[in-house]
């Protein structure tokens, strides 16, 4: 115990590529692909809504469309939103499924975001986009049928964001089965191995995870002492959140309450005893494990860096990045990927500081101090 406190502490950031090295499918591919079966009952929906839209174009010649079509009751608007997205095949993690929704609210097409676009049809009761924006229509139709609240955008917006949140919901349970399912053969078998190591280098002083895996139900030997350090960055399986950086947005915007401000300020999974300061807790060194170190994350590492006070040549506080190659093939392009993330992300926080964006000496200066580090698992 003795050699154990003369460690220096450190905080354990878990991405989900801990999941993947703990062999969980629990990325976005993996969750669509084990929709197939519900996603055939939408194509089977999309054929019955083209029947109806050559019927009533027949009787109709006005611009109001009002779809008969009725969804299944486990549909939501994002299942249709991601499932029609022309680059749905591309967005393998989770992190580009928050893409999707920051471009949703915040890139325009031509005059318009497709927030507006959407808004402005369903509003009019029609579902003509035009060519460019076909696969807005299923969405559109499904948000008529369900007589989304027009009267305002943040109206409008809110109905979303309920959306969002019984996708997160079947989202959750879906994580928790695979959970349950590999925790036995699987996942425990990795975790412990890798604390073992983690503790040969430091004293663990608190556990953060992206994951909406349920860490807690890990139990075995070794493990014990970590239950009252965890946190949930972005809730658990019972209360997981899809958000977006709340710097985009002025707070009046639609697109704010999407943000992972927002929906960490109101999700019930941060009230009573889910309440933690992740910075109560000191430590001297930054260890993560798996993350994608997306944009949207940013507003979480920043107010760390400031912590270790990494711009300054006195600081002693590091970042050790542990990654996993599960494709001896192409291990170098996954170092060279996860090497052009932390450093993208580093040069952001630079110019955060100092106000320059460009001639960055930040990466250089850990790395020549040796407080910037990669461990390959």
């Amino acid at each position: 115990m003795e050699e154990k406190n003369m460690l220096r502490k450190c905080k354990l950031v878990l991405g989900n590529g801990f999941d993947l090295y703990c062999e969980l499918k629990t990325k976005y591919s993996h969750y669509f692909d084990s929709k197939k079966v519900f996603f055939d009952k939408i194509t089977e929906l999309e054929k019955k809504f083209n029947e109806d839209i050559f019927r009533l174009n027949d009787e109709y010649e006005e611009d109001k469309l009002i779809p008969t079509i009725e969804f299944m009751h486990e549909t939501t608007v994002w299942d249709l939103l991601f499932y029609y997205e022309p680059k749905r095949k591309e967005r393998k993690k989770w992190c580009d499924v928050e893409q999707f929704i920051l471009d949703f609210f915040n890139m325009k097409e031509t005059t318009q975001t497709l927030f507006d676009a959407l808004y402005d049809r369903v509003k009019k009761e029609s579902v003509d986009f035009g060519n460019n924006k076909e696969w807005l229509t299923m969405p559109c139709a499904y948000l008529i049928n369900n007589e989304a609240p027009t009267n305002t955008k943040i109206d409008f917006a809110t109905y979303l964001l309920d959306e969002l949140k019984k996708f997160e919901s079947k989202f959750g349970k879906y994580i928790n089965n695979e959970f349950e399912s590999k925790l036995q053969s699987k996942y425990r078998v990795k975790l412990l191995p890798f604390i073992k190591d983690v503790e040969l280098r430091w004293n663990v002083s608190s556990l953060d995870t992206f994951n909406y895996s349920p860490l807690e139900k890990a139990e075995g030997p070794g493990f014990e002492n970590y239950y009252e350090k965890i946190y949930h960055i972005n809730g658990d399986y019972n209360h997981p959140i899809f958000g977006i950086d709340s710097s985009k947005f002025s707070v009046k915007t639609p697109g704010y309450i999407f943000s992972k401000t927002y929906r960490r300020m109101t999700n019930d999974f941060y009230e009573g005893e889910n309440i933690k300061t992740t910075l109560r807790n000191e430590f001297d060194d930054l260890v993560i494990f798996g993350h994608s170190l997306n944009e949207q994350d940013y507003s979480y590492y920043f107010p760390l860096f400031d912590y270790m006070d990494l711009m300054s040549i006195t600081s002693h506080k590091g970042i050790f990045f542990y990654y996993h190659i599960d494709d001896k093939k192409n291990a170098r392009k996954i170092k060279n990927d996860n090497v052009e993330n932390l450093v993208a992300m580093l040069n952001a926080y630079e110019a955060y500081k100092t106000g320059k964006k460009n001639d960055f000496r930040l990466v250089e200066s850990l790395s020549s101090q040796g407080r910037l580090r990669f461990r390959a698992i």
